[in-house]
């Protein structure tokens, strides 16, 4: 009995794999996913007609789902003798469409219908060009063609290859498509070109294969030692301390793929890397996660780091730079910034994978984007931020902590945090104690101003108390009745 995908994801992942099928036979598979799931008919681009013989299709999201252009599906359905039916009633599905862009065809060779099976879409071959109606041609025309027939064709430029190509080719056998998928998402949301994309995957791949093969999954501390090994450039501590902050970036990340129950007992996935990739690039020397890295100074840490090292346990404290702190949520930031009579600036995550997010202190709380291309042919521009309509770029953390004139003394401190072991237990062993309310209440009669990249002001009940001059150099002209605008 054949099997027919289940879900979208699914069906993408057969149609778009290799050119491993025939077209007629995708445009089958298309069909029959929307016979069964008619909410996708627009998004897929085609689904059957009443009489169950004839179909109805959009080229243009055809063409998009199986990546093909849509002058070539177009093609494709001439050269497989797929006619387009005339008529004078427009069918309901149609009338429910958004696009009125659709056409209605009918195979004229084979067996292809509702009731077609793979092997009967496999056996529809090219329509003869033998059998065609032709019009008898004319002497002069005749002379005509053959003149144009005997001159040579232009060469035309091989097109670019697709975004995805290395991606495909690494899942191209594989079980884990989901992996692919969260990827794809991921590319989706990162505002680079196609060659960025192309070049950014295909340096992913290169380096993942490099350290793990074809493999796909892998133990976590394996992988972890593997991306940053001992070096000589670099103290054991350092080594240690980047290794804990990598664990940290990828295991408590609230967009991982998967959580182990004792992490560096678990594996590190394709899809995990990546997505540390995209915002770090590779964990080697001098990298964007060792600039943001710091070694505790505590002597007594050090004795536990040997420990640690000897045993290979990453399950410890991440500590990064005064003013970094990756994975906490933007309310709970800019309240801590904002609350602090120290403190005015941090730095954490976006959800945008290659993003940061900016929060400063002034007369108001400031957003900045911060925005990284690992892909980047120059190497000055790797991490940029916008200046009104100008761009500016710098290669590394501190020089642009420079640019924004950060005072690395006044970030927000990230607090110890290791990552928990969980124990699994039974139902009837649960024994939690309820917290204490620890919600802070501030003074009243002030207000806290929070000035969004759209210039949108929202307001939140809070005291304020400047305690510190802050600016940003270079950036006083879009200063305006004492705000910053800031643009995404």
């Amino acid at each position: 009995m054949e099997r027919y995908p289940e879900s979208i994801e699914e069906l993408k992942s057969i149609v778009c794999a290799a050119s491993r099928l025939k077209f007629v036979t995708k445009v089958l598979y298309c069909l029959r996913f929307t016979q069964n799931h008619p909410e996708y008919n627009e998004q897929i681009g085609c689904c059957w007609y009443l009489d169950g013989e004839s179909f109805l299709v959009n080229s243009g999201a055809l063409g998009a789902f199986l990546d093909l252009k849509s002058n070539s599906i177009n093609t494709n359905f001439r050269e497989h003798g797929f006619q387009v039916q005339k008529g004078d009633k427009v069918p309901p599905e149609l009338l429910e469409m958004s696009n009125r862009n659709w056409k209605k065809r009918k195979a004229t060779i084979g067996n292809f219908n509702r009731n077609s099976s793979i092997a009967d879409a496999d056996s529809i071959g090219l329509v003869d060009s033998s059998k065609k109606d032709q019009t008898p041609e004319k002497p002069v025309q005749k002379q005509f063609i053959s003149i144009f027939q005997n001159k040579p064709k232009p060469v035309e430029p091989a097109p670019p290859p697709k975004i995805q190509n290395a991606l495909d080719e690494f899942f191209k056998i594989s079980d884990k498509l989901h992996q692919k998928i969260s990827i794809e998402h991921m590319l989706l949301e990162m505002p680079l070109d196609d060659a960025e994309k192309n070049k950014l995957l295909s340096d992913i791949v290169s380096q993942w294969k490099q350290a793990f093969g074809i493999n796909q999954s892998v133990p976590a501390c394996q992988a972890v030692e593997n991306l940053i090994p001992d070096t000589p450039k670099r103290s054991k501590y350092l080594t240690f301390q980047m290794r804990v902050n990598l664990v940290y970036l990828i295991y408590q990340d609230p967009s991982a793929s998967s959580q182990s129950v004792s992490l560096m007992q678990g594996n590190l996935n394709f899809d995990q890397f990546a997505k540390f990739y995209v915002r770090y690039g590779h964990p080697s020397n001098d990298s964007l996660l060792e600039q943001l890295t710091v070694v505790p100074q505590i002597v007594s840490d050090m004795e536990s780091i040997d420990d640690a090292l000897n045993e290979a346990n990453y399950d410890d404290d991440a500590s990064f730079i005064n003013g970094f702190i990756p994975h906490s949520h933007k309310n709970e930031i800019t309240q801590k910034v904002w609350n602090s009579p120290v403190h005015s600036w941090a730095l954490i995550h976006s959800k945008t994978a290659n993003k940061f997010v900016l929060y400063c202190k002034s007369d108001q709380i400031l957003q900045l984007y911060i925005t990284v291309n690992i892909a980047t042919i120059d190497p000055k521009n790797r991490i940029t931020v916008k200046f009104g309509n100008d761009i500016k770029g710098t290669s590394d953390w501190k020089s642009l902590f420079q640019l924004l004139s950060l005072p690395s003394d006044k970030g927000l401190q990230l607090a110890p945090v290791s990552i928990p072991c969980v124990k699994e237990i039974g139902a009837d062993e649960i024994n939690v104690d309820t917290p204490k309310n620890s919600v802070q209440t501030t003074p009243s009669g002030s207000q806290m101003l929070f000035l969004t990249p759209d210039s949108q002001t929202y307001q939140t009940d809070s005291q304020f108390s400047i305690s510190n001059n802050f600016s940003f150099e270079g950036w006083s002209q879009h200063q305006a009745d004492s705000q910053f605008n800031f643009y995404d």
